[in-house]
């Protein structure tokens, strides 16, 4: 069985595979690497925990303004420090949770 095409030679199929073989590899053992690291020291946090008004603002997909309404309001949980509002990522996605039907 003949692995060449027209026009390409078969040793040139037969380079590439090796080349993109040499990638797969070189690929798996950096996920395997990964992987091992995540084990040993856990998911890696990439998401801050405290999230001020505009980053609060682009999770839930509202206006600032709106935000500053909702804290006016007391309907959001919020935190204030330094006299800055901060808004703590586990209540924003506790406060967004759908509320069970009854």
């Amino acid at each position: 069985m003949s692995i060449a095409r027209p026009g390409i030679p078969e040793q040139v199929l037969i380079s590439q595979l090796i080349e993109t073989n040499v990638q797969l590899t070189e690929s798996i053992e950096g996920l395997k690497s990964l992987l091992v690291e995540i084990r040993e020291r856990g998911v890696p946090m990439t998401v801050p925990t405290s999230l001020d008004k505009k980053q609060a603002a682009e999770y839930l997909r509202v206006a600032p303004e709106t935000l500053d309404n909702w804290v006016s309001r007391r309907t959001i949980p919020y935190r204030k420090a330094g006299g800055r509002v901060y808004f703590e990522l586990d209540e924003l996605r506790v406060w967004t949770r759908p509320k069970p039907r009854k």
